[in-house]
């Protein structure tokens, strides 16, 4: 597959988005080139290679984006996507768009949905915030989307099919402000907590903001977390967010949600409940604060650990390419593997890039070696 792209779309942490064209298979289709830094010198556990051996294993589900080819450069990887619309958090925080709450209901139904889905095929996402959601395009009866899938890892044990034992992780994994209490203490991510990771973003939505925003450090965001509970956070709001959350941190490392309940608990919190979700619907908004609550402190027998850094692999100066924007290289771990050959799985599943994708402007300096693909590793 070959592809040309061109404006910026987004970026995050640790890649950029490009709004791209295809030039072969189907000429002229828009899509969305997501390209990250790489390096062929450094043994490497790349995120964007991860992130298409997981959407592989993940079709099926109308909420999981579409992925359609996967390459690597010495400088970058790129992986082809679905282009989609806008995030929730760039339509409703960046914008200051008004939310029906209908339309919460919604965007938790499909988020419900779409996550049990991922959980049957053993893997959690890891990362749930208002920028890891999106839907397609303006209308009223828009499809919600679950991206980002560079963090993701199994919950199961590659060996025996069973769920891995719950062991004490280096970082906290995933977005601080969204991120469950059993992970701001390192425990491994499992079912439980994207689903307590969803009841943060939705709480958010709902009053307009959560009251640990602006706390820097895990520790203390802990601490402010944990003093509230779901019924606190949501007062004077349909209880079903809150109690949600408050069931999320009932539930132990292995067991499994049940996602159902909750489907039905949201599609009945509101009238005229149709699954999807309409941007154009003021009806009955969301987003304030309506009775102000004291927080409750939950006790914990656990103390907080450092979060260690993600690894970014810095070679030597003599060694780095120079290029005319610098991004860091970041790795994953061994241990997060989805697939024993995840280049494999993707060479199954996707297209491979029979050039480097093509742009009017020039990332590399005149100085740098030109960029050509690489095979798998």
């Amino acid at each position: 597959m070959e592809i040309c792209y061109d404006k910026l779309l987004g970026q995050g942490c640790f890649g950029r988005v490009y709004f791209a064209r295809m030039m072969t298979i189907w000429p002229n289709a828009m899509i969305a080139l997501k390209r990250l830094r790489y390096m062929t010198h450094e043994p490497l556990y790349p995120l964007l290679r991860h992130e298409a051996c997981a959407l592989v294993l993940l079709q099926g589900h109308p909420s999981i984006p579409t992925a359609y080819a996967y390459g690597a450069s010495q400088h970058y990887e790129y992986l082809a996507l679905q282009l989609l619309g806008e995030t929730l958090h760039s339509h409703f925080v960046m914008s200051s768009n008004r939310l029906a709450m209908r339309d919460l209901a919604a965007i938790a139904y499909q988020m419900l949905d779409v996550l049990e889905h991922v959980h049957s095929r053993g893997i959690v996402h890891c990362d749930l915030s208002l920028k890891n959601i999106m839907f397609d395009f303006p209308g009223p009866s828009a499809r919600i989307y679950l991206i980002d899938f560079g963090l993701c890892l199994s919950y199961l044990d590659k060996s025996t099919g069973r769920h891995r034992p719950d062991e004490k992780m280096p970082r906290v994994r995933g977005t601080y402000l969204y991120a469950s209490l059993n992970n701001h203490l390192h425990h491994t991510p499992s079912r439980r907590d994207d689903l307590e990771a969803l009841a943060y973003v939705l709480i958010r939505l709902l009053r307009g903001g959560l009251p640990w925003q602006g706390v820097r450090t895990s520790a203390e965001l802990y601490e402010k977390k944990r003093s509230w509970s779901g019924a606190g956070l949501c007062a004077g709001w349909p209880a079903v967010s809150g109690e949600c959350l408050d069931y999320c941190r009932t539930l132990d490392y292995d067991e499994t949600p049940d996602y159902q309940r909750w489907k039905r608990s949201f599609a009945s919190a509101t009238r005229h409940f149709t699954g999807w979700f309409d941007m154009w619907d003021k009806t009955n908004c969301v987003g304030s604060v309506r009775d102000a609550t004291a927080p409750i402190c939950l006790p914990t027998a656990e103390s907080l650990a450092e979060s260690v850094p993600w690894r970014s692999v810095m070679s030597r100066f003599d060694s780095y390419e120079p290029l005319t924007e610098f991004e860091a290289v970041y790795t994953l771990s061994a241990e997060d593997m989805l697939a024993p050959s995840e280049q494999e799985v993707i060479s199954t599943g996707l297209y491979s890039l029979s050039r480097v994708p093509l742009s009017d402007r020039p990332y590399l300096t005149a100085d740098c070696s030109p960029e050509r693909l690489v095979g798998p590793n």
